[in-house]
């Protein structure tokens, strides 16, 4: 393979990326302004950490966009029209978005993990969320940092990135920077640590959900049905990682490959960079893409836990009275025309601004223990139950 590129390759690689990052970052900046409007959103973790996600992939989208604008003109690609330092400066923060916007990539199934773990308290969750920043901003700071100061920061493909200047140049030992081959080995272990955190995690998350579904079998009355719901929004946060999880090798995974025959061989091969380019320039609308079709995927999965609950049979006769004494009342409403309109559901995940009703699945998840405990003794012992029963019939009567 050679090390230079062609004129047509040239003019593909400086083209390609333009469209794809334009509506990146288009679709990134629509979907933080939404974020920042519902304070609802700002308030939970995970909204927090796509927020964070979203800012760095706007960084990322604009450097991609100005692409080989920022080249130097000795260079000879298509359209460069740049200097020394626009290539150092384009390269050290592209470096950075890449290096944190991956990394918040591969944490978000560890979050997913995390938020079942926790039974999705938002308290809890909040313990983690220094952690998840703390990992994803300052090393992928200090890399592009030292990558900038010792010169790395070389024309690569369609923008300025970590390569050899000029091309092939180790051969021969005339690069015009020192050797670098530490350093992008570093970085390169960087990124596989974390795909690999982000293929455990989602093992562990589907794992820890199928246990869950096992303990919840054992279960009866109101605690059954509860944790039920508890499940449900389980396995919805599960496919949400396994989104995430195929967005992370969609976007990344031709990027990588051609980064590691790169430095095996030490020459470009064009069709994984051609195809690493493109998919990279459109990360921000896959984001988008993902974080929209989850959220609005939960929002019907609490509506439907919503219907459920108010339909679910209690085990308490008493509860079933007053269930038929409610069903009553609101067909004589209905009647009349003064039905009220249904409320929405909050979702822990949509943050949507909602009132919380009484009848709402989450008012369940809060049990008086005493309560519990009774229910659960009645339906083991139907002989007490009936009594129950005949006692409330003595009382109706008198």
């Amino acid at each position: 393979m050679e090390n230079r590129l062609s004129w047509w390759q040239q003019k593909a690689l400086a083209i390609a990326p333009k469209f794809g990052a334009f509506l990146s970052l288009a679709s990134s900046t629509y979907t933080i302004v939404d974020i920042c409007q519902c304070p609802d959103r700002k308030g939970k973790v995970y909204h927090r950490l796509v927020l964070v996600m979203l800012t760095v992939n706007i960084i990322s989208s604009a450097l991609q966009f100005v692409g080989t604008w920022a080249l130097p003109n000795e260079s000879g690609m298509y359209l460069a029209s740049g200097t020394k330092g626009t290539c150092t400066v384009q390269g050290t923060i592209y470096v950075f978005s890449i290096l944190s916007k991956m990394i918040y990539f591969s944490m978000l199934p560890l979050f997913s993990y995390l938020a079942i773990r926790c039974d999705f308290d938002e308290i809890k969750l909040r313990r983690y969320e220094p952690w998840f920043h703390i990992t994803a901003l300052p090393w992928p700071i200090a890399s592009a940092v030292i990558g900038g100061i010792k010169g790395f920061m070389n024309p690569s493909g369609p923008w300025c990135f970590v390569a050899r200047n000029p091309p092939g140049c180790e051969n021969n030992g005339n690069c015009n920077h020192g050797k670098m081959q530490g350093y992008i080995l570093m970085n390169l272990g960087t990124v596989c640590t974390f795909f690999i955190l982000a293929n455990v995690m989602i093992v562990a998350a589907f794992i820890l959900v199928r246990k869950k579904q096992k303990q919840n079998m054992s279960l009866i009355g109101k605690k059954k049905v509860v944790e039920g719901f508890r499940q449900n929004r389980a396995t919805a946060v599960k496919r949400q990682a396994a989104l995430y999880f195929g967005a992370l090798y969609l976007t990344f995974g031709f990027s990588l490959i051609s980064r590691i025959i790169q430095t095996i061989r030490k020459s470009i091969h064009f069709p994984t960079l051609i195809i690493g380019v493109i998919l990279v320039s459109f990360d921000g609308c896959i984001n988008v893409f993902v974080y929209d079709r989850t959220r609005l995927k939960n929002s019907k999965v609490s509506s439907k836990n919503e219907a459920d609950s108010n339909h679910a049979p209690s085990t308490l006769v008493t509860e079933i009275r007053r269930n038929i004494r409610s069903s009553q009342n609101s067909i004589k409403e209905e009647g009349l025309g003064n039905r009220k309109p249904k409320q929405k559901q909050f979702s822990i995940f949509d943050g949507s601004a909602t009132t919380r009703r009484p009848s709402s699945i989450w008012s369940e998840f809060i049990l008086d223990d005493e309560d519990s405990d009774s229910e659960n003794s009645s339906m083991r012992d139907p002989e007490k139950n009936s009594a129950h029963l005949r006692q409330e019939d003595a009382e109706t009567s008198s």
